[in-house]
């Protein structure tokens, strides 16, 4: 009991910290440019019963854009905390063990520049350190997740087409993955977007109270630098990772609580989950019984410059 309030405790500092350098970030820019743009969100997830896993995922990010005529910048900071429970684990418990706590730290870059009033282009750059910390961390804990897209508004509809290519753990280990989407308006109060990696429909009948849901792909991969045993074959894994997807879909509910921050809940649901551990090589190791699962997730956005009652109004 004690060490599981000890992990809270970590957790809950390491989110507040994030939400201070955000504050401070945003004290010595009070007189930003109307494009430039600092915002956030503080995070709490959990899923309760992923096959025979619980994972709980609490965390937050800040985001900094910087809009220089026609192009802008884009730099953030990540923490995602990554906690299991493995209610079912059989011989191999040194090995999924090691995976009760895992840590996500992602840097974000990026560079935006549009051509006249109808394309734009979008890189983003987002290293991302993935490990359980349980030995000396090494490049085998970093993921260099990117995407690079382009959208042209279409002014025949009003809406927007965007196409690219992305390379990150959207399906678990890092792969390729294509980006495609159109999104537009239907009257002043409702909002779509149909493609992929993500669909969603938005109802905000005023700028204080947003509906939307969601549909998605989702992945992770983790590194457990630590050697762990593997009793099968009683040999010990370095580097073994923690390889997980599903398609999430996601009911959500937001009101602003502030002209700055606004509150959310969310009801989700995961579908076609994959939970398992693999060698560095890709070899799998021990799957670990995943199924469809609710969730239930809540937390805090801000935006600190151009506020959502000027943005969303």
């Amino acid at each position: 009991m004690q060490s599981t309030f000890a992990t809270m405790k970590k957790r809950t500092l390491i989110t507040l910290c994030i939400f201070c350098c955000a504050n401070i970030i945003h004290s010595q820019i009070t007189e930003a440019p109307k494009n430039n743009e600092l915002s956030g969100d503080l995070s709490y997830e959990i899923i309760p019963s992923l096959g025979d896993q619980q994972l709980t995922i609490i965390g937050g990010e800040v985001d900094q854009t910087i809009g220089i005529g026609a192009s802008s910048l884009n730099f953030g900071l990540g923490y995602y905390n990554y906690g299991f429970i493995f209610n079912s684990v059989a011989k191999d418990e040194s090995l999924v063990n090691a995976f009760e706590q895992n840590h996500l730290i992602s840097l974000h870059a990026g560079y935006g520049l549009s051509f006249g009033n109808q394309w734009h282009w979008q890189l983003s750059l987002s290293p991302t350190f993935s490990s359980t910390l349980n030995d000396s961390p090494s490049l085998e804990d970093v993921i260099f997740n990117s995407k690079s897209t382009i959208s042209k508004r279409l002014t025949s509809t009003g809406g927007q087409i965007e196409f690219g290519l992305g390379y990150g753990t959207l399906f678990g280990a890092p792969s390729l993955y294509p980006i495609i989407s159109y999104n537009s308006a239907l009257g002043t109060k409702w909002h779509y977007q149909i493609g992929f990696p993500e669909s969603f429909i938005k109802y905000k009948p005023s700028w204080k109270n947003e509906w939307s849901f969601s549909a998605q792909q989702d992945g992770d991969y983790i590194n457990n630098p630590r050697p762990s045993n593997f009793s099968s074959n009683e040999e010990a894994i370095a580097n073994s990772k923690l390889e997980y997807r599903s398609t999430k879909f996601e009911l959500n509910y937001s009101t602003a609580l502030h002209e700055c921050y606004r509150a959310y809940i969310g009801l989700g649901y995961y579908t076609n989950t994959s939970l398992e551990i693999n060698s560095p090589n890709g070899k799998l190791l021990y799957p670990l019984n995943s199924d469809n699962s609710f969730s239930i997730n809540f937390g805090i956005k801000f935006q600190l410059d151009n506020n959502i009652k000027t943005k969303e109004k």
